[in-house]
C-alpha cells in the first residue's frame, strides 16, 4: 500500500469498512500517545484521503466504530463522547449526551439506524439502544430476553435482524464465556434467543460477520486461549454448522500474540501474528468447501501486534502495527493489501 497522505505510524487503531473503501481511525503513537486522526484508504487507487479531526481517538480497544451506509460512528468509551463523520460532506456532528448508554460495548449499523450495545451503569445488566444517524438523539430498546451482563460479545447485522453473540458475563476473571445470544428485530421491536445447539465453544472478543446467507462466527478466546474455529449461523432455521478449525494451516506457534480476521464478501481472511521468530501468516476459508487454505506469506518485515486488519472492496488491507520487542520495538506506518486472486 502507498504510504502517500497515510495515518502516521501507530498501533491498535480502529477502521471499519465505508462502501469500498477502509477507514482507519485513532490508534497509539510509537511512545503511546492517543491519535485523534485518520484517513479513508481506496485499494482501487491505492490512495488515502485524510479525514480532518473531530472525534475521539485512542487504543481501538476502547474505541467504538460502525458505518451506516457513508457515515461512520465513533465512540470513546472511558470519556462517553461520540462524533458522527459523514464521508460525504467531510464533516464532523458530535453525538449528543443526553440519553448516551454508560458503557457501550459494540455497535452496528441496521437500515437507517445505529444499535449499539452497552452495559447498564451497575454493570449488572446489558441495554440496547438506537442512534438516529443526524445524531439528534438516543432511543433506549426494551431490555433483551435475560438481564445478564455480558462484556466482549460479537455482533452483526443480517439486513433485517441484529445478532449479539458470545462474551463473557460480569467479571473475565470470575465468569465463564458463552456461546449463546440475542436477535432483535427492528420492524416489530422483538428480541428472540439464539439457538446454541451446535453453536461454537463459549468464547469472547470472537468476530461475527453476515454472508449474505449466514452468520459466520471466528476466532475469539476462552479465557486461556485463543480459538482458532467458529460456526455459520442460519437466522432462518436458527441452526449452527460447524466452521473448521484454522490451526493447522496457520501452523499457530504457542507464540501467537494476536489474530484478526475480515470478510471480503465471499471469502474469510485470517491473520496471526507471532513472535519474530515465527512471523505473521495468513489463512482464507472457502465456505462452499469448508476447508481453509494458506494465504501468500507475509513480508518478513510484517508488523505483528497492533495491526488493522480490513476489508475494503475484494482486497484485505494489513496496516500499521509493531514489530519487533523491548529495545527492537518499531511503530509503523506500513501496509499490504491481499486479494484472492493475482
Amino acid at each position: 500500500m502507498t504510504d502517500a497522505s497515510a495515518p502516521s505510524p501507530r498501533t491498535f487503531a480502529a477502521s471499519v469498512r465505508v462502501g469500498a473503501r477502509l477507514l482507519v481511525w485513532g490508534g497509539l503513537g510509537p511512545r503511546g500517545e492517543e491519535r485523534t486522526d485518520g484517513a479513508l484508504y481506496d485499494p482501487r487507487s491505492d490512495a488515502w484521503e485524510p479525514v480532518p479531526a473531530g472525534a475521539p481517538g485512542g487504543d481501538r480497544r476502547r474505541l467504538t466504530v460502525a458505518a451506516l451506509g457513508e457515515r461512520v460512528f465513533v465512540w470513546e468509551l472511558l470519556s462517553r463522547r461520540g462524533a458522527i463523520f459523514d464521508v460525504r460532506t467531510r464533516t464532523w456532528t458530535p453525538v449528543p449526551d443526553a440519553g448516551a448508554p454508560r458503557f457501550v460495548q459494540r455497535a452496528v449499523g441496521m437500515t437507517d439506524a445505529w444499535f449499539v450495545w452497552s452495559l447498564g451503569g451497575t454493570g449488572e445488566h446489558n441495554s440496547a439502544s438506537v442512534l438516529s444517524p443526524d445524531a439528534a438523539r438516543w432511543r433506549e430498546l426494551l431490555p433483551p430476553l435475560r438481564q445478564d451482563a455480558r462484556n466482549s460479545s460479537a455482533i452483526t447485522w443480517t439486513g433485517t435482524q441484529v445478532l449479539v453473540w458470545g462474551g463473557t458475563e460480569a467479571s473475565f476473571s470470575t465468569q465463564p464465556p458463552r456461546n449463546d445470544g440475542y436477535r432483535y428485530s427492528p420492524s416489530d421491536d422483538q428480541w428472540s434467543s439464539v439457538e446454541n445447539a451446535g453453536a461454537p465453544s463459549p468464547r469472547w472478543g470472537a468476530e461475527l460477520f453476515w454472508t449474505g446467507l449466514e452468520a459466520l462466527v471466528w476466532g475469539g478466546n476462552n479465557g486461556s486461549r485463543q480459538l482458532w474455529d467458529g460456526g455459520l449461523y442460519d437466522p432462518v432455521d436458527d441452526r449452527w454448522r460447524a466452521l473448521p478449525s484454522a490451526s493447522a494451516v496457520l501452523a499457530t506457534p504457542t507464540s501467537t500474540i494476536e489474530a484478526s480476521s475480515a470478510w471480503t464478501g465471499c471469502t474469510l481472511f485470517v491473520w496471526a501474528g507471532a513472535l519474530p521468530d515465527s512471523g505473521a501468516r495468513a489463512a482464507v476459508f472457502d465456505r462452499y468447501a469448508s476447508q481453509w487454505m494458506a494465504a501468500a506469506q507475509f513480508p518478513g518485515t510484517a508488523a505483528i501486534e497492533g495491526v488493522v486488519v480490513g476489508a475494503a472492496g475484494e482486497s484485505v488491507l494489513v496496516w500499521g502495527g509493531a514489530r519487533g520487542t523491548g529495545a527492537s520495538r518499531v511503530t509503523t506506518g506500513e501496509g499490504w493489501r491481499w486479494t484472492a486472486t493475482p
